[in-house]
């Protein structure tokens, strides 16, 4: 993917280049909950292993309650995240169901922000079950898990694809001030619709040009 800008100095103290890409990738949940920027909150807790087995990439490495038939894990983001995608590999059949929200009040009171993505959807055992839906903001996400057919419920692995339009780059330092018989390395990140700042992961390199040919 290559970039092509053309770059406007003097937005609020930085370089911006404006441009529109929009990307779909798993969410790693698994990072924001070892960095903290991810609270997970599991009713009942695990009886066998922990979160992290949920989001670790191995559908074979389970976490599980044993002794009822229901789930819930509820992520809470330190900020909204915009998802159009979610997956399960539950080791047992049976049905899940996706709710995201704004607040938490939102939540579990299913109200103003409140969305019902996935509504008892049911899945079969050691099988991926994937659904699509609308780009949604959210803050706080609860999938809810059901054993159809008896008590356990074994998830092997949850997973959530995001949907992010980036607007453009954010460019530093600014004003750029290169002394005669210097250089200069000016540092990139990338800015998603919502002003947040993300690392620059592209590829391909950026192709940009200013205004004023005397000094690039």
């Amino acid at each position: 993917m290559k970039w092509i800008f053309t770059v406007l100095w003097g937005i609020v103290g930085a370089g911006f280049l404006a441009a529109q890409v929009v990307i779909h990738e798993p969410l790693d949940i698994l990072q924001g909950l070892q960095e903290g920027t991810i609270q997970a909150t599991v009713s009942p807790a695990f009886t066998n292993d922990t979160i992290t087995a949920v989001f670790d990439g191995n559908p074979y490495t389970e976490a599980a309650v044993t002794d009822t038939n229901q789930l819930a894990i509820t992520l809470a983001f330190q900020q909204n995240v915009s998802i159009a995608a979610s997956k399960v590999f539950v080791w047992n059949s049976g049905i899940w169901t996706l709710e995201v929200a704004l607040t938490l009040a939102d939540l579990e009171q299913k109200q103003g922000s409140y969305m019902l993505l996935v509504d008892q959807r049911a899945q079969a055992a050691f099988q991926w079950d994937s659904l699509t839906f609308p780009a949604t903001q959210a803050r706080y996400i609860r999938l809810t898990l059901q054993n159809t057919s008896g008590n356990g419920v074994y998830l092997g692995e949850w997973s959530l694809q995001s949907h992010l339009t980036l607007t453009g780059l954010y460019i530093y330092p600014y004003p750029p001030k290169v002394l005669p018989n210097t250089h200069l390395q000016l540092k990139v990140k990338v800015v998603d619709e919502f002003g947040y700042l993300h690392p620059y992961t592209f590829d391909e390199p950026i192709v940009w040009s200013v205004e004023n040919t005397a000094v690039a």
